[in-house]
């Protein structure tokens, strides 16, 4: 029969010195007493640990220098410091570091047991947390849209296969097409257990503040006092570390992260513990994977530490197919944000959009919806609810040269204007053509001219299945 009980691992130099402790812990306990820290790394790697004593001295290193390499490996695994009381301030010190305890080995027995049973209950309870934090990332819809975009397919394929692996990856396209959303899925598709999605937008930091931030520091005070900092890259071990805009990283922070990426490690600025590098590293640029290639903005040393693998993004303008995929996620999105309503964008708006060129790509259309949502009163999100500059984005190119510009935005007012108009009367025709001061057959032409018929017969659908569904509504209860 498989054996169920929690391991515990004792690492000191010579386990007799605790061997009543071990015997005591073995009552609840299997535990395992390797004597060098590449032992109790090697049981880390293969066993299922749940708790490890370190003895304050293993093999020529103090036990909170060894809490960093065991930490990093299993984010779950409370790690107790043995001491006496001579090597107590030692063993504080592993507090500092991570440790979840000290145990004094004089200890009565007894109070030892509770002590580590007290451990393991917080192990479980961390790997528990880690459980429910990852069905949340499962369950929590994501950003990224496959849609029928082929070259989007074909990321979406890769990013599922790359997922599963430990691949550094590189990720090109135009500011706002969506890196980091995909950076996030390729993190969610990752191993069960793992660490935090860390994300470093570097265009936010000062040049110079980058390597402290990355990297973290020590600073000896003089009352002999170390000032510690933690850096992005220890919060993303064992998880997944975005660098947004690589290219705006100075030269030489560059050639610190080639180097940490290519040796496995790195040690914070003013430091000389050496931390491993357990983290995935995700890094973005807007220059195309050519640019960054040759040397263009980021060191060839450091793409070539990175571009295990590399993925170009299409701007939006290039996959305009998939804008009322788009639209329909920002709508859910803002309507929930702003307690709203709005079922959806009319047919005519929708081709306005897919006729603009999206400079901004995805950001500026998250934009504009959320705008929308905020601003309109009604269900349906019309042409004349659009920007004019968004109507206006295609003239002068070529097949637009003929177009009347002043006409055009004419238009776009009065169809604007008398849709608002009507609204206010619920599309009264008479009553709008008396507010107006005009006769009801030139609203009418008005309306026959700027297409104002096919707003109305919208709305007046919406009206029907609305009513349609609340009749069946109330049909279902009266049943019940």
């Amino acid at each position: 029969m498989a054996e169920t009980r929690p391991l515990v691992l004792t690492l000191t130099e010579d386990p007799k010195r605790i061997q009543p402790i071990i015997d005591m812990l073995k009552a609840s306990y299997r535990v395992e007493s390797p004597t060098t820290a590449d032992d109790a790394l090697e049981l880390l790697g293969s066993k299922n640990v749940s708790l490890v004593l370190v003895d304050t001295f293993v093999g020529g290193s103090s036990g909170p220098e060894l809490l960093n390499p065991i930490l990093h490996r299993l984010l779950e695994t409370q790690v107790v410091m043995l001491a006496d009381r001579k090597t107590a301030p030692t063993a504080i010190k592993g507090l500092a570091m991570g440790a979840s305890n000290v145990l004094f080995k004089d200890l009565d027995p007894h109070m030892i047991k509770l002590l580590v049973d007290k451990a393991y209950e917080a192990f479980l309870r961390q790997r528990e947390l880690l459980y429910l934090r990852n069905e949340v990332e499962k369950n929590t819809p994501s950003d990224f849209i496959v849609g029928k975009n082929s070259r989007m397919k074909e990321i979406y394929n890769l990013v599922l296969q790359e997922g599963k692996g430990k691949n550094h990856l590189v990720i090109c396209g135009e500011r706002g097409c969506g890196k980091e959303s995909i950076a996030r899925l390729i993190y969610r598709e990752g191993p069960a257990t793992k660490g935090p999605f860390v994300s470093m937008h570097l265009a936010s930091y000062p040049p110079n503040a980058v390597e402290f931030l990355l990297f973290g520091f020590e600073k000896r005070r003089q009352s002999d006092k170390t000032e510690e900092g933690i850096g992005r890259m220890e919060l993303a071990q064992s998880g997944v570390l975005f660098l947004d805009d690589i290219d705006l990283m100075k030269p030489d922070v560059q050639k610190r992260l080639a180097e940490a990426v290519t040796e496995g490690g790195y040690s914070r600025r003013g430091g000389s513990r050496r931390i491993p590098l357990t983290m995935r590293i995700i890094a973005s640029s807007c220059l195309s994977p050519a640019e960054l290639g040759s040397g263009s903005g980021v060191s060839s040393e450091l793409f070539k530490a990175l571009s295990d693998v590399v993925v170009e993004v299409p701007p939006l303008r290039d996959r305009s197919e998939d804008l009322p995929r788009y639209i329909e996620q920002f709508l859910t999105r803002y309507n929930i944000k702003y307690h709203k309503q709005v079922e959806e964008f009319s047919r005519k708006a929708i081709k306005v959009l897919e006729d603009y060129p999206w400079p901004g790509n995805l950001t500026q259309l998250e934009a504009l919806v959320e705008t929308l949502v905020l601003q309109t009163e009604r269900q349906i999100i019309q042409d004349v609810d659009i920007p004019v500059e968004y109507h206006l984005a295609n003239l002068g190119k070529p097949g637009y040269e003929k177009v009347d510009m002043l006409k055009t935005a004419n238009d776009i007012f009065e169809k604007n204007f008398l849709i608002r108009m009507m609204e206010s009367t619920r599309w009264n025709q008479t009553k709008s053509a008396e507010i107006l001061g005009i006769h009801v057959n030139t609203l009418k032409y008005k309306m026959e001219k700027l297409g104002l018929f096919d707003v109305l017969y919208e709305e007046k659908g919406k009206r029907k299945r609305r009513r349609k569904d609340s009749t069946s509504d109330v049909s279902e209860t009266t049943e019940l």
